[in-house]
């Protein structure tokens, strides 16, 4: 019947309002029905297992495993009892000595494994044929989890698995052989092994370090959680696992619960695994929900598709509390456990295999069995108990995948507000409900409107791209019924999209509002407020369905601004838009004359100015005006024509804005903007027509007799900067000597006019007579002038700063020049020290202190050419060897001789400098107490002079070395050792001949 009264939601919502109203007419709910059944009945049956009272003294439950059908208990005794699903039925299976710690059945409940204080493993049948029982040894500790393969006996032999681990840290695979049990360790080294569970294909355990997944079928590690930090106090509760779904683990430390979700490695990380079963997948868990508690968790299983069970017991472990809240930690539900015997954190828990199934409370001396009732059904108690806020808590925390109850809590929750006619109420009782679905949405429109509260709903109804969007036949509905309310249905239509409701349908239906009749522009104008708003809503359906025409038509017809938008928006490139705007300018401008004007202006190439002009013949001047001045901004040519008509309008409307018109503009008339002024009596912009005409003595006369304001005769003047202008603007101020200050004060302010210092404005200087000094100089002695002191005293301050700066840069261009001077003197003034007596020319072989030998000398010096003999030095001075005497005619056939060559003349001083200057160099020696000199051969060409200092006697050589070259024989290493530099002097730097090696290479070479 609950699930047949979501079906029929006009029935259901007959059913809210009938028991509603039931409840307000008896002014309270009757005893009987605050007291209904609960949500969650306890029962205890501690009896069917400790019912002998000795044995109960001494024995204790220990561990318990459920499947629907049975559910199987172990104590610390060693005993293994077999119960019913109502745990009034009991039947002891086994009993050992051994204190049982774990406890695992399989998905069919035909397979029973436990793990033992003793260490061993016992796996039995629970019915005859089921399976062979066998028995392994773990290890000397014990066994604290135990858990059966799920389809143990389903899967054959393949599915013959057991895994357990214990105190000894190691986490075993058992399989049963032939011969012995096969093992395989999966993990070892971390601390016990205090849970586990098993859900195809994956194995959860958790130990001293967190909770570690693994998939069995593909051997692969999936994930791990780790342990969170503990808090102040410490909890000895160990880990407690559960799986809620194939996808989804629960786990919790202490007053920390988690919700893994287990998702496929490489996917996009939405959308949860769940089909995990297929073990070839790469799978990964990812912690998505986490909150904690106010007690120590001693259990945790799944309640509900997005809820689930918290079993807590306080620190004292003298209560303990059952909590249904959702993954979130969004408690809606929560009911006391009695237990007589405590509630010991590290040794109850909770266990369950299906939330509409019974569940299990199991601790030492306590097992109480427990089910949920269907949350459909409690919600509908509540409601009719009158709990509302518990019903939509309960709705909203736990209603998720639960068919229907959110529907019913939500319409049986606002009938009330509704018919009070509190609708604020009522909408904040939608809005705490989220994710409500389309029908609930549906239904709530419908109620809201047989309330008349339509209105407030629509702006709580998600709509995207904010929330999720609906299906359009709830858009359609809330549309539909705002039709009777036209002020709002335009006020939704403007921000709801046009793609969640059906655009065609809402104009068919605000047509027959409006009647069959055409809307003319007449008709529209003579409607009523809510039918201007129809049509108003008529033009926004046909904007969105795009027929941007007729909607613009529509906003025109209703001197609705938001014509202009759509107009920007159909003037790119449509011409039928072209034409309605053409036939509707005076109408638009009616409507609004500063939007008229920036559309048509921004689209003059589609709607032309001469158009727009002509539509505004016969209307107010002021909107051609602005439209002119406008376009004029836009685009200085488009309007030209029109110029001399954007004067007359300007000297009539906006005569302060006239005289930058026409300084902008040259698309005008001279005489008639002239007239034009004369006749309105603006001497500014006559005076400035005048200049323009080139009667400038006539525009300074009318500035400045009929004007008077020397500051704008100022300024005509230094747009011309004529000589003779200035002279008889400041003969007209000496003859009026009240004027005097303010022409020196404007006179003053022109300086700003040219710039900054150091920059030129492109601007012409003005005349030595524009000066304030010349205009002083001018003054006859006595002229009475008020308040001309301190305007003196800043002339005479701005010719002494002129006089400093002059000065100043005048000392700063000497001073560079002086510099510059310096830094090439310096540049050609490098040399390297060097002892003249310790240096041999390398062409004649004698000592650079020496004077160098005749021509004929230096000829015998070089090495004779091919086939010629070395007749000796005394052969060559006499001039007995041919080749000698040939190249004596060749050094006076190319006019060089020892006199000719300005650096052949041998000097020499003591204890002075001297320089010598070849090739147009100078080097500057050093004024020292000891003979230095400097000598330096530029080679030809070269524009960089270098030079040697020398520390002695030195005489130049160059003529040796000019001989050399000339002759074109490179001279004969007579000195193969070379001497060792003075001291002070690098071995890098000799002179050769004249010229400076450095290295192995010379000079000349280098440059």
């Amino acid at each position: 019947n609950i699930h047949h009264l979501y079906s029929s939601g006009a029935h259901a919502l007959a059913m809210a309002m009938a028991a509603t109203h039931s409840s307000a007419s008896s002014g309270a709910p009757d005893q009987a029905q605050v007291t209904g059944k609960p949500l969650i009945d306890f029962r205890d049956v501690t009896s069917t297992v400790l019912a002998d009272a000795a044995q109960a003294a001494v024995d204790e439950v220990t561990c318990i495993a459920l499947h629907p059908r049975i559910a199987i208990i172990g104590t610390k005794l060693g005993s293994l009892w077999r119960l019913d699903t109502s745990g009034r039925k009991s039947l002891k299976i086994s009993t050992n000595a051994a204190h049982i710690h774990s406890v695992s059945m399989d998905s069919e409940g035909c397979m029973v494994a436990t793990g033992t204080a003793d260490g061993r493993i016992n796996v039995m049948p629970l019915e005859v044929g089921a399976g062979d029982p066998w028995v392994t040894e773990h290890s000397q500790l014990a066994v604290l989890s135990v858990v059966l393969c799920p389809e143990y006996r389903s899967a054959g032999g393949d599915g013959h698995v057991v895994v357990a681990g214990g105190e000894d840290g190691r986490l075993v695979r058992y399989r049963p052989r032939m011969m012995g049990v096969g093992r395989t360790v999966l993990h070892e080294g971390e601390g016990p092994i205090t849970r586990i569970v098993w859900r195809t294909p994956l194995v959860c355990w958790s130990n001293d370090t967190g909770v570690k997944l693994f998939n069995i079928a593909s051997g692969q590690r999936v994930s791990f959680i780790p342990r969170p930090a503990p808090g102040p106090v410490a909890s000895p509760s160990p880990c407690q696992l559960s799986w809620a779904a194939d996808d989804h683990l629960l786990l919790a430390w202490g007053t920390v619960v988690k919700v893994a979700v287990i998702r496929v490695q490489g996917g996009d990380g939405s959308s949860p695994a769940v089909h995990v079963s297929n073990g070839n997948k790469t799978l990964y868990a990812e912690v998505k929900y986490q909150f904690n508690t106010s007690g120590i968790v001693c259990g945790l299983v799944s309640s509900g598709s997005k809820s689930l069970a918290v079993l807590t017991a306080d620190p004292t472990s003298t209560r303990a509390s059952l909590a249904l809240c959702s993954f979130g930690g969004d408690m809606f539900h929560t009911a006391e456990v009695k237990m007589m015997g405590g509630a010991y954190p590290a040794h109850t828990q909770l266990c369950s295999v299906a939330p509409h199934l019974p569940m299990y409370i199991a601790a030492p001396r306590d097992i109480v069995c427990f089910q949920i009732r269907d949350l459909l059904e409690y919600a509908v108690q509540l409601l009719e108990q009158g709990s509302f806020d518990d019903a939509i808590r309960l709705a909203e925390c736990g209603g998720e995948g639960i068919q229907g109850l959110q529907h019913i809590v939500c319409l049986k929750c606002v009938a009330p507000h509704l018919r009070a006619g509190d609708f604020e109420r009522a909408l904040a009782t939608v809005g705490r409900f989220r994710d409500l679905e389309a029908p609930t949405w549906q239904e709530c429109v419908v109620l809201f409107d047989r309330f008349s509260g339509l209105q407030h709903l629509v702006v709580a109804i998600p709509v995207p791209p904010r929330a999720p969007r609906l299906p359009h036949d709830v858009y359609d509905e809330a549309l539909r019924r705002l039709v009777a309310a036209p002020s709002m249905l335009v006020a939704v239509l403007s921000w709801w999209p046009a793609d969640i409701f059906s655009v065609d349908a809402l104009a068919e239906q605000l047509r027959q509002s409006l009647g069959s009749e055409e809307l003319s522009a007449e008709r529209i104008a003579s409607l009523d407020p809510d039918d201007r708003y129809r049509v108003e809503a008529l033009a926004q359906v046909a904007s969105a369905g795009g027929d941007l025409q007729a909607a613009t038509r529509l906003y025109r017809d209703l001197g609705s601004p938001e014509v202009f938008g759509l107009l920007r928006l159909g003037l790119v490139g449509e011409k039928p838009m072209a034409g309605l705007a053409r036939e509707s300018i005076r109408r638009l401008f009616e409507i609004d004359d500063h939007e008229a004007c920036n559309v048509l202006v921004e689209h003059y190439s589609v709607v032309t100015v001469r158009i727009v002009v002509e539509g505004l013949a016969g209307c107010d001047n002021r909107w051609k005006h602005e439209y002119l001045k406008r376009l004029f901004a836009k685009d200085e040519v488009v309007g030209a024509p029109y110029h001399m008509q954007m004067v007359e309008l300007y000297a009539e409307y906006e005569p302060q804005a006239l005289l930058n018109f026409l300084r902008a503009s040259e698309r005008y008339p001279l005489q008639d903007a002239l007239q034009v002024c004369r006749a309105r009596g603006l001497l500014e912009e006559e005076a400035y027509l005048l200049g323009k005409a080139g009667h400038v003595n006539e525009a300074l006369k009318v500035l400045l007799e009929q004007v008077g304001d020397v500051g704008r005769a100022v300024q005509f003047a230094a747009e011309y900067q004529d000589p003779r202008l200035w002279e008889f603007l400041i003969s007209f101020v000496l003859e009026r000597p009240h004027l005097l200050v303010p022409l020196l004060d404007h006179l003053e302010d022109l300086d700003s006019l040219f710039g900054e210092v150091g920059k030129d404005s492109g601007r012409t200087q003005p005349p030595q007579n524009a000066k304030p000094a010349h205009v002083l100089r001018r003054l006859p002695p006595g002229t009475p002038v008020s308040r001309i002191a301190l305007i003196v005293g800043r002339v005479f301050k701005s010719v002494e700063l002129s006089k400093s700066l002059t000065e100043h840069c005048n000392t700063l261009s000497r001073r560079e020049v002086r510099a510059r001077k310096r830094a090439i003197i310096h540049t050609h003034s490098r040399g390297t020290l060097v002892a003249p007596d310790r240096r041999h020319c390398s062409v004649c072989g004698c000592s650079i202190s020496q004077s160098p030998p005749d021509d004929a000398a230096i000829i015998g010096k070089l090495p004779n050419p091919e086939g010629a003999s070395d007749l000796g030095p005394g052969s060559a001075e006499s001039g007995s060897d041919p080749w000698v005497s040939q190249a004596l005619a060749n050094l006076r056939s190319n006019g060089s001789s020892a006199s000719s060559h300005p650096s052949m003349s041998p000097r020499s001083a003591s204890g002075s400098s001297f320089a010598v200057g070849l090739g147009g160099f100078g080097c500057s020696g050093l004024n020292t107490s000891t003979f230095a000199a400097a000598v330096a051969i530029p080679p030809a060409g070269n524009s960089r002079h270098s030079g040697v200092v020398l520390h002695g006697q030195c005489i130049s050589h160059a003529r040796c070395y000019e001989v050399s070259s000339l002759l074109g024989r490179t001279p004969t290493a007579r000195f193969p050792t070379r001497p060792r530099a003075p001291s002070g002097v690098s071995d890098s730097s000799m002179l050769i001949g004249g010229a400076v090696e450095i290295g192995s290479q010379s000079i000349r070479d280098r440059e």
